[in-house]
């Protein structure tokens, strides 16, 4: 995991080109399009409604005060059961601060939809490469998430936000899967755009997305955000197992490092 402090703009380079998920040649040439269609890459969806991807981690989590400060958003909250190992803690999580943002931000939080759907099918997971799996994630699994959180946009525009345009998730710069790059997001938008036909889509991650200023953010960036904000860390749902969080998952592992890299105790208990 990444060391490197967010305001060190020439870090995020290296990171990118050292990384064979990311290719700026290709991120280069898909923002051209965007530029070339609709004059902009993406624009922060100031006083907006937009879709949130959440899963109840602290990431998701963190995002969710971070934009409804930054842009005065009001979010959607998506919740996708998909069957895995560690889902009814991760919807736990998501429940318990879907309430407590209502109660924070009277008005900027919408009602949780819940759907569910196998991502990828337990048929499948049963003869995924375990090394493969660790190093790259199940192929499209992003894909499936990030569509089913424009299919839920849709959805809300023709009945309570017929301008609603952005769709967010929460990855962050020490996300290093190919479908956590930021190439792939701009991808999956592009193909938003071009399916639909229409231009007005946007699917980001405001913690990677360069258009915007001192990006990328890491998990230690949101950590030290949300302790500052008193975001209650100790609900949120970072282990992938089931059971108890075991703080030795991948997931669980990056947690840890990022609490010990800025000196804090992760109020979970391993």
């Amino acid at each position: 995991m990444s060391t490197k402090n967010v305001s060190d703009r020439s870090s995020y380079p290296n990171r990118v080109f050292s990384h064979q998920d990311e290719d700026p040649k290709v991120l280069e040439s898909i923002e051209q399009i965007f530029l070339s269609r609709r004059g902009y890459v993406f624009q922060p969806p100031v006083d907006e409604d937009v879709v949130l991807i959440y899963s109840g981690g602290l990431d998701s989590t963190t995002v969710i005060d971070m934009i409804i400060n930054d842009w005065g958003v009001k979010i959607f909250p998506l919740f996708v059961r998909r069957s895995a190992r560690a889902t009814k803690y991760e919807e736990a999580a998501v429940r318990f601060f879907t309430q407590y943002y209502v109660e924070k931000y009277p008005g900027k939080m919408g009602e949780l939809e819940v759907v569910e759907t196998e991502v990828p099918p337990l048929a499948f997971k049963h003869y995924a490469e375990t090394d493969r799996l660790q190093r790259l994630g199940h192929p499209l699994r992003n894909v499936v998430l990030q569509s089913l959180g424009v299919q839920y946009a849709q959805k809300l525009r023709s009945s309570v936000s017929p301008n609603l345009r952005t769709v967010i998730t929460a990855t962050v710069g020490d996300d290093t899967f190919p479908h956590s790059s930021l190439a792939a997001i701009r991808t999956l938008n592009l193909a938003a755009c071009i399916d639909s036909g229409d231009w007005s889509w946007q699917i980001t991650s405001p913690l990677i997305d360069t258009q915007l200023p001192n990006r990328p953010l890491f998990k230690r960036d949101l950590i030290q955000y949300a302790m500052e904000a008193g975001l209650p860390l100790d609900k949120t749902r970072t282990c992938v197992e089931a059971g108890e969080p075991d703080g030795t998952c991948t997931e669980c592992s990056e947690r840890i490092e990022a609490f010990r890299q800025l000196g804090i105790t992760d109020p979970i208990q391993y």
